[in-house]
């Protein structure tokens, strides 16, 4: 009798425990599962940020077609202006959702397209002048 009840305080014991370990991995599995989908959310927020980059390179190839085609100084430094614009809006949005290096790539784009068209605008008014 002393057997049958240490044998049925242990069936108790080991269900008690198997139950523990069965909510802790469900507790677990939705951590892992919950992680996953901000991980996916992050992922698509990256997504979408380098579809903007690729749309600025889309202008800078633009912009540099135009002069080799055109000439067209003034044009190409507004549009380099503009790029520069959205370069900043790139940058501020990186950084607002913490993505550290597409933002100083896009402050690094931007103040490359800023330089560009001071260049630019330098050698329009020097050849306005001639």
């Amino acid at each position: 009798m002393q057997s049958e009840e240490r044998v049925a305080a242990a069936v108790r014991d080991l269900v008690a425990a198997v139950a523990r370990a069965r909510d802790r991995q469900e507790g677990q599995s939705k951590a892992v599962a919950g992680r996953a989908r901000e991980v996916a959310a992050r992922r698509e927020e990256l997504q979408a940020i380098v579809g903007r980059f690729a749309e600025l390179g889309a202008e800078a190839s633009a912009i540099n077609l135009l002069l080799q085609e055109d000439g067209n100084l003034g044009e190409a430094a507004d549009r380099m202006e503009q790029l520069a614009g959205s370069a900043k809006a790139l940058r501020d949005d990186a950084e607002k959702r913490d993505f550290g290096e597409p933002a100083r790539q896009a402050e690094s784009l931007r103040q490359q397209m800023l330089s560009a068209r001071n260049k630019l605008k330098l050698v329009e008014r020097k050849r306005d002048k001639e």
